[in-house]
């Protein structure tokens, strides 16, 4: 079956050209298998983007490992832009070394011909390849005879044009040696025929018939046009064979919050060549506590390669000490996706911090400068009892400041600064280990 040019989306097809070797394929640095295993010598699935945040046009990496490999090693990778339109295959094949690979990636090409064209890519274990084009037994003998051939290295394609349609043969060769053929191939108009040559045949050890393996054929439809000069191209090298992708990055700072306070940090996120649509919270250590990210607490990447900005909110019910928040950018896409940490400290409240707080209500007319002095007094009392090592007198200002912040609430102080000064006075009272200290809600 022929492949059309995509029009709203883009695509990247895998090929395996290693004999021995079933491979499986992960996009964008994430462990979770992306695609489907690929069989040696196959041609496997294809990978789609349609411009969605989930699948978003931007550089896309791509990793090649072995399938059910326990060490999860990466074989070879490439990144490669996808935009709207374009089709790419990408080609697993043996490296310039011993026991390396790589990904060779091919542009796919859909320009108009006038007649039929093909493209020859070579992924073979020999270095070079020596391949020809000719009409076979069964080729009609009233079209005249349309010979090509070229000679391609390793990772190499060429392209024949406009070939009179018909039946071909088409044979590679290795130091004059036949090693792979089509006995039969059926050039047509508006077709494309992309022929790779992999793996690495033996002529000697194999039966003709299985030389066959050695050639994977692509057929794609292109729209006729004006004819082309009817030659063979030089050789060219892939479009990408390497991983240049740049991660994503987090520009965040530690986070400090006062206990019985809610707090609130902006950061941002960026992918220097995607996309970033969301992050979420995934572990908050020690375990316990609201801390999370709303949806529409992030505001996506409002360009390509520009930073997406969000805000954490840490609860008000955390107990004070030392905390890990980890964040992963990008959930539930196929984008590149990072995860960060932020250590966050919840300090315990003190005098000198109820002082403040006061202070701050009182310039903001939520406590009457009269009844600030009230409970300033009390608290000059906790701190005398703390230097007489009174401890039970500290306490007992404590307790008075907590009961007449109560007493007075919706009048000499508002609610929201009286729930605010009790939640703080009382966890201070925990922290004392004040006798008389009891949870309040």
């Amino acid at each position: 079956m022929s492949s059309q040019q995509p029009q709203n989306t883009a695509e990247v097809w895998f090929l395996n050209a290693v004999d021995d070797v079933i491979v499986e394929i992960f996009v964008n640095r994430d462990d979770t298998l992306t695609l489907s295993e690929v069989k040696p010598l196959e041609l496997g699935p294809v990978f789609v983007v349609d411009g969605t945040q989930q699948r978003p046009y931007q550089t896309h990496c791509f990793q090649i490992r072995q399938k059910e490999d326990p060490e999860a090693r990466v074989l070879a990778e490439v990144s490669l832009e996808l935009t709207r339109g374009r089709s790419f295959t990408a080609s697993f094949h043996v490296g310039e070394f011993p026991d390396t690979y790589t990904l060779s990636v091919f542009e796919n090409d859909f320009a108009p011909s006038g007649n039929s064209r093909l493209t020859v890519r070579h992924l073979g274990r020999p270095r070079v390849l020596e391949w020809s084009l000719s009409p076979n037994e069964g080729a009609d003998p009233r079209i005249p005879a349309d010979h090509r051939d070229g000679t391609l290295r390793r990772p190499q394609q060429q392209h024949a044009l406009e070939i009179v349609p018909n039946s071909y043969r088409l044979e590679a060769r290795a130091d004059g040696q036949v090693m792979a053929y089509v006995p039969s191939l059926d050039l047509q108009t508006e077709k494309l025929f992309t022929a790779y040559f992999v793996g690495a045949p033996q002529p000697s050890k194999q039966r003709p018939q299985e030389l066959r393996r050695h050639w994977v054929v692509q057929e794609f439809k292109v729209p006729v046009g004006a004819p082309l000069e009817p030659v063979v191209t030089f050789p060219e090298p892939p479009v990408a064979d390497t991983n240049q992708d740049q991660p994503v990055r987090f520009d965040t700072a530690p986070i400090e919050v006062w206990e019985t306070n809610q707090g609130a940090a902006r950061f941002s996120i960026v992918d220097p060549d995607g996309w970033v649509s969301g992050v979420e919270v995934t572990q908050f250590e020690p375990e316990g506590g609201d801390v999370r990210v709303p949806d529409n607490a992030v505001q996506s990447s409002p360009g390509l390669g520009e930073p997406a900005i969000a805000t954490l909110f840490i609860g008000d019910d955390l107990s004070d000490g030392d905390y890990l928040v980890t964040l992963r950018s990008n959930p539930g896409s196929v984008t590149e996706s990072a995860v960060h940490e932020i250590p966050v400290k919840v300090k315990p409240i003190t005098l000198a911090r109820l002082r403040d707080e006061l202070a701050r209500m009182e310039g903001e007319g939520a406590v009457t400068a009269s009844f600030a002095g009230q409970l300033r007094g009390l608290l000059d009392d906790t701190a005398a009892a703390q230097a007489a090592n009174e401890p039970q007198e500290a306490c007992a200002a404590l307790d008075r400041f907590d009961e007449l912040a109560e007493d007075n609430r919706g009048g000499a102080i508002t609610n929201p600064a009286a729930q605010a000064l009790r939640r703080q006075s009382q966890a201070l009272q925990r922290d004392l280990g004040c006798p008389r200290w009891r949870a309040w809600f």
